[in-house]
């Protein structure tokens, strides 16, 4: 008996596994392209060095967040972390894609992703959680407009 439950509970959660998996590689990609960051920036835990990056944003059946995943140009390096959607400020609206990056008291700050096609930005839990912290609440932020090269909206 003892071994007929054991049996149950790995095929259960083999079962489970597979099927997290297919969800995850079924994942819808919305947005995908390619930026180059002039200066340092910190992604919420990540520090991202100048250089270029390749994102993908991806639909992960959650409402309002989407997967944000950046990679090195050269792949060595992978980062990702869950962007909310929001209705981006008249300060970042444009007609071109763009990665929005804030220049803080001590660095810079990837803030976001805004995609003109369909007027969304996408923020990130890391730059809300910077912005809480009464020592930053001071400092006027600039934002700064990079550009996104070979994006793709599917």
């Amino acid at each position: 008996m003892k071994v007929c439950r054991k049996v149950a509970t790995i095929l259960f959660l083999c079962v489970g596994a597979v099927c997290v998996s297919a969800g995850m590689a079924a994942a819808q990609v919305v947005s995908s392209g390619a930026f180059t960051l002039q200066h340092e920036a910190q992604w919420g835990k990540y520090t991202l060095p100048e250089g270029h990056y390749n994102y993908t944003i991806r639909d992960m059946g959650m409402k309002g967040a989407r997967l944000v995943t950046i990679k090195t140009a050269n792949s060595s390096r992978q980062f990702e972390m869950m962007g909310l959607e929001r209705t981006p400020a008249a300060s970042i609206k444009g007609t071109d894609n763009a990665v929005i990056v804030t220049q803080g008291a001590n660095s810079n700050y990837l803030r976001g992703i805004y995609l003109a096609s369909s007027n969304v930005e996408y923020v990130f839990s890391g730059y809300a959680k910077k912005r809480s912290l009464a020592s930053e609440k001071s400092v006027q932020e600039v934002a700064t407009r990079v550009p996104i090269s070979k994006a793709n909206k599917r």
